[in-house]
């Protein structure tokens, strides 16, 4: 029977209570939101345990039975936890107040924990700012104590000051505090916004910009830039947008003259005087935005343009006018401002961009044009009449003034003509009442200044640097001219320092009369007048006698100009307001200099600076102006205006002036006469000619001599046409080592034999050791040295030395001179060594006056030679008229052709007549110098001249006769004149013979170079010819044919600047390179100098390399390099084309030769590349 199998079941498990549904914040697992806390052992302990298993939440009794119920289900002790499973959900899911943190989950005790955090941050803040509270009270009341005790210590009226400007700007009790600080200890002084904080903030503005503003109002509590715009007016002018127009003037006449002195209230009226300059401009266009134009053009060209940028095409045609020339961007601008006698500052009223083409038609234009807006505005009866035009001197301004203002003779209904009519020298003179041209002179423009006799070159050489003519016057004032020079004890009295203090006397009254009328403050306005009435006749005295040899034309215009103009302002004055000052101050043009030194500190002293910014900077420079006008004391003014190291003359000014300058008590008429009288004493006992200063012969009735029209006849100098057509300094050309012509080539003259023919009777020069043996006593002797023992080695302006002179009667005589200037290499010194003086490779020139001797009266006749004490002179003639004047004659000589001589000092009255010492210097001491030592001297310039071998043409020539020179001797025979030199002058013409004889044909020739030439040529290409003596030698001189002499080798020296050449021929004449290298049709003949390339020079390019003639340059190449092919041979390397071009001969050179035509030459080493 099968077996019986018993099945038993195993119960299943109780699951638990699942949980659904915790509450969780998203993104976090719901296990992190459970009360973890309540498991541990507590006494809030769960009643029941939690559990997660795979993600499931479930809630287990602690009496679960482990069985689940019938349906699978929980045990009934689990199923029952439902209710304190829902409560706990709850306490989850919201957290009540005041809950104990062990009842929380995890994330509700993370969110206590922020909520903590953030508590306690808002506490430390509190606490924070309670400590800032508290330590702010009590610096407060620190603060207050403080104030307390500085208020007990100050003035109450500047106290009241401080705190209502303090309070106004909303300071803090703090920065009240330190401003009563800074009131105690340093002086500070409250200003606020008054006046002067205005001016202030307008200087920071524009000298420091707009930050800088900005930084000290914050700091300082100075005005901002909103404040300055609504209390004051800025500066800014109306642009020239083409021609110069009245219309502009007349607008910133508005703008920058009327509104200002309305908003000042300034009612009081003056004399006016436009000043009128340039100033450096960007060469920039600009454009100009409130009329859409291009400014920066120039105004005198713009008319032919539209400036106007109405579409691209303007501006396309603009850059084309610009490109053709038709306008210019202005170089410069011209700038005209007003300036009112006896106020301080100016007002521009134009500034036009100029191309600096403007002649005088066009500053009459713009004369005219602003004194017709000046008018049209009604400024006469606004602010004042004008006066007069300053300026510099300008030439075309000088011009243009003088034709516009001195045309017109003054009507005899003018006030002027009743105050100045019997004042002589001016009532000739001829002016407009409303302006007088003021071309006011600077005193550096005396550097100039200079007298032909006796000149004081080493004194006065110290002005030649303007910065120390100041000094220069100084000690003018500290030299006693009523005693004799200083000399050397047991030295005799040097005459020339005797001349030069003669000279010095009368430069020094001239200075002194111009300087002191600005620089003497204790000076009346009459003594003003008196001391410049005396500059002007000085002037005038001088200037008549010596004309531009005592001061250039331009300066004499100018200061007889600035003279006029002070008398005849002074008269307008008094017309105006008699009981007015006058200040000398006020007349020139000073101020427009400092109104672009004002505009040059706007732009950071930087002279770029375009169109359209020099007008915003002259506004700028306008205001800053106003500000030290009203301010004087915060300017720093200019340096070094000390000029006598004292602070009575140190930045001299209206309001520093001590004597008494109203107009009224200036009497002019009788200032005038006693300054001419003054002149006449200072003139007589001095070498001017009395015929010079006799006043009332010149200022006659109907003369038409004025002070400014010095000889009549409608002429003024430097104003008229032909003004530097007057005679000129005798000036030696460039020399260059060359012999003096051919005829002495001819003679073979030695060196013995030249001596000889000097005629030197008193010595025997048979032989040369005798000749030099007695010259080298003669130097010892003192009278002529080889160098100057009174300047050590050194030569010195004002020295005297001796030099050969060609004169008008073709004779070689012997002159002294003084000198006048020494260059070297076109650079001028005032000194210069021995031994540079007399070498020939230095290119040293020494200028000199030629002496006058004559015999002396007492010694053996013919043994002594004395100085007169005058120059020889010629006759010049004025300019445009027919008057005739004295003129020193000047001479210009190489150094190395000169003879230093050391003369000997007696006294005039002893050596001379009475009618010669009528130019001997105030103490009758004169120059002699030997006979005997001025033969030797003859023949040592003339064995100079030999063995320098120059042209004739190079020896110093006198162009007009004269009676004085040669020097004559008692007999009125010709004195020291050189003998052979003379033969040979007799038979030229200015050095060079006026026909040469052709040494080859015989035919005279004037250019021996071309004729030669073509005898060359011809006899290079075997042109047979019947002449004297045909050329046999393959490489000829191009002078005179010679062949194979190693004296008449050429050498050539090219340097970027120059070509030059030397030759030892006898024959050469003298031709400009240049010139006869490119020939012209009349003298084809291009036979020159050429160097050689091919050779091999040991020298560098540019120092002096063997040449060769060019019509030579075939023989040369086939002795020299016979390898090369040339037109001649046409075998051969190929020669290089360089060299083939410096020696190719033109079709026409083959012409006027007559000799056959050959093919062109191909074979050059580029043509068979």
């Amino acid at each position: 029977m099968p077996d019986s199998t018993l099945t038993l079941i195993a119960p299943s498990p109780c699951p638990g209570f699942v949980i659904h549904d915790w509450p969780t914040p998203d993104g976090i697992p719901a296990q992190a939101n459970l009360p973890w806390l309540r498991t541990a052992d507590r006494p809030d302990k769960l009643t029941f345990d939690l559990e997660v298993v795979s993600r499931k939440i479930l809630a287990r009794s602690f009496d679960c039975t482990r069985v689940a119920a019938d349906d699978a289900g929980p045990c009934d002790f689990c199923a029952h936890l439902e209710p304190k499973v829902n409560t706990l959900a709850d306490n989850a899911r919201t957290r009540r107040a005041h809950t104990q943190h062990g009842l929380l989950t995890p994330i509700q005790l993370i969110n206590v924990i922020h909520e903590r955090d953030h508590s306690l941050n808002v506490a430390k803040l509190q606490g924070l700012n309670h400590g800032r509270k508290i330590r702010r009270l009590l610096s407060g009341l620190e603060d207050h104590s403080s104030l307390v005790i500085a208020l007990s210590q100050c003035d109450v009226p500047w106290l009241r000051n401080l705190l209502q400007t303090a309070l106004t700007n909303g300071a803090s009790i703090r920065t009240i505090l330190r401003m009563l600080e800074d009131a105690l200890e340093r002086g500070y002084r409250p200003r606020g916004h008054s006046k002067e904080a205005i001016d202030l903030g307008i200087l920071i503005l524009h000298l420091g910009g707009r930050i800088l503003l900005y930084s000290l109002n914050q700091r300082l509590n100075l005005p901002s830039l909103r404040t300055l715009q609504r209390k004051t007016s800025f500066v800014k002018l109306h642009p020239v947008i083409g021609p110069i127009s009245s219309a502009v003037i007349e607008h910133n006449i508005n703008d920058v003259v009327i509104v200002p002195r309305d908003e000042a209230q300034l009612t009081l009226r003056g004399g006016v005087s436009l000043l009128i300059d340039e100033t450096a401009l960007e060469e920039s266009a600009s454009y100009m935005l409130d009329s859409n134009s291009v400014g920066g053009l120039c105004w005198t060209h713009s008319h032919s343009i539209d400036p106007a940028l109405r579409t691209y095409h303007s501006a396309l045609n603009l850059a084309e006018a610009l490109k053709e020339g038709k306008v210019h961007l202005g170089r410069e601008l011209t700038v005209i401002a007003a300036h009112i006698f006896g106020a301080d500052g100016t007002y521009p009223i134009l500034a036009a961009p100029t191309c600096k083409s403007e002649g005088a038609t066009e500053m009459i234009f713009i004369f005219k044009t602003a004194i017709d807006a000046w008018k049209a505005s009604g400024t006469e009866e606004k602010v004042g009449p004008l006066w007069s035009f300053a300026t510099d001197s300008d030439t075309t301004r000088r011009k243009g003034g003088h034709q516009l203002f001195l045309s017109v003779p003054l009507p005899f209904t003018s006030p002027l003509v009743t105050s100045l009519g019997s004042i002589s020298s001016l009532e000739n003179a001829k002016s407009r009442w409303t302006s007088i041209i003021n071309m006011f002179v600077r005193v550096n423009l005396f550097c100039d200044f200079q007298l032909s006799y006796a000149p004081a070159m080493a004194f006065i050489s110290i002005m030649d640097d303007a910065s120390t003519l100041l000094c220069s016057i100084v000690i003018l004032h500290g030299i006693d001219l009523t005693k004799s020079p200083h000399t050397l004890a047991g030295s005799p009295t040097n005459v020339d320092t005797i001349s030069d203090f003669d000279a010095i006397r009368i430069l020094s009254h001239v200075l002194d009369s111009l300087l002191q009328p600005f620089i003497k403050i204790s000076l009346s306005l009459m003594e003003q007048a008196i001391s410049l009435s005396r500059f002007a006749h000085l002037l005038y005295a001088c200037y008549h006698s010596q004309r531009r040899s005592f001061i250039p034309n331009q300066l004499y215009y100018d200061s007889q100009t600035l003279f006029k103009n002070i008398i005849c302002c002074i008269s307008k004055q008094q017309q105006l307001d008699p009981n007015a000052t006058f200040s000398l101050l006020d007349v020139g043009d000073d101020l427009i200099e400092l109104l672009f030194a004002f505009l040059r500190m706007c732009g950071g002293h930087s002279s770029a600076v375009n169109y359209k910014q020099s007008l915003d900077r002259l506004g700028a420079a306008r205001d800053i102006g106003r500000v030290y006008a009203r301010n004087p004391d915060i300017m720093r003014g200019p340096r070094r205006l000390n000029l006598s190291r004292s602070e009575a003359v140190d930045h001299i000014n209206r309001s520093t002036w001590q004597g008494g300058i109203i107009s009224g008590h200036c009497d002019l008429q009788s200032s005038w006469k006693q300054g001419r009288d003054e002149v006449v004493q200072i003139l007589q006992g001095t070498r001017v000619p009395a015929s010079a200063y006799n006043f009332a012969h010149h200022f006659s009735m109907g003369s038409g001599v004025d002070l400014l029209c010095v000889f009549g006849e409608g002429k003024y100098p430097s104003v008229n046409d032909g003004d530097d057509d007057e005679d000129r300094s005798l000036l030696a050309p460039p020399t260059t080592p060359i012999p003096p012509s051919a005829h002495e080539a001819e003679h073979d003259i030695r060196r013995e034999e030249a001596v000889q023919g000097c005629a030197l009777s008193p010595i025997d020069v048979d032989g040369g050791e005798d000749y030099e043996h007695t010259f080298e006593e003669i130097l010892r002797s003192g009278d002529v040295e080889a160098r100057n023992f009174l300047h050590g080695d050194h030569f010195l302006t004002g020295d005297l030395f001796l030099v050969l002179l060609h004169t008008h009667s073709k004779t070689l005589a012997l002159a002294l001179l003084r000198a006048t200037a020494i260059s070297e290499n076109g650079t001028s010194w005032a000194r210069i060594k021995t031994d540079t003086l007399m070498s020939q490779r230095a290119n040293v020139k020494v200028s000199g006056e030629i002496m006058v001797l004559v015999p002396s009266h007492n010694f053996n006749s013919n043994s002594t030679w004395v100085w007169t004490g005058d120059y020889l002179k010629t006759a010049s003639t004025v300019p445009g008229t027919s008057i005739n004047t004295q003129k020193v004659i000047s001479v210009s000589v190489p150094g190395y052709l000169i003879n230093l001589v050391n003369p000997s000092v007696v006294d005039a009255l002893d050596a001379l007549t009475t009618d010669q010492t009528s130019e001997i210097n105030s103490q009758g001491s004169t120059w002699a110098l030997d006979d005997e030592a001025f033969q030797t001297a003859v023949a040592s310039l003339w064995t100079k001249i030999m063995e320098s071998k120059i042209p004739f043409s190079s020896i110093p020539s006198l162009t007009s006769e004269n009676s004085r020179f040669p020097y004559k001797m008692s007999n009125g025979v010709d004195g020291l004149i050189c003998g052979t030199g003379t033969e040979i002058l007799a038979s030229t013409e200015r050095g060079k013979a006026v026909t040469v004889s052709c040494p080859v044909c015989s035919e005279t020739t004037k250019d021996i170079r071309s004729h030669m030439g073509m005898q060359i040529l011809r006899a290079a290409r075997n042109v047979v010819d019947n002449v004297v003596e045909p050329i046999n030698g393959p490489v000829p001189c191009g002078f005179c044919g010679q062949s194979n002499d190693p004296n008449y080798a050429l050498l050539m020296k090219e340097t970027s600047r120059k070509i030059q050449w030397e030759s030892k021929c006898p024959r050469q004449d003298v031709f400009q390179y240049g010139s006869a290298s490119k020939g012209s049709d009349t003298r084809p003949c291009r036979n020159v100098p050429v160097v050689c390339q091919l050779c091999i020079h040991q020298n560098r390019d540019t120092d002096w390399l063997p040449a060769h003639w060019r019509y030579n340059f075939e023989a040369h190449l086939n002795l020299e390099h016979p390898e090369y092919a040339h037109p001649g041979k046409l075998t051969g390397l190929p020669l290089p084309d360089t060299i083939f071009q410096s020696f190719a001969l033109t079709a026409a050179e083959e012409k006027k030769a007559g000799v056959p035509a050959r093919p062109v030459f191909t074979l050059t080493a580029e043509t068979r590349k």
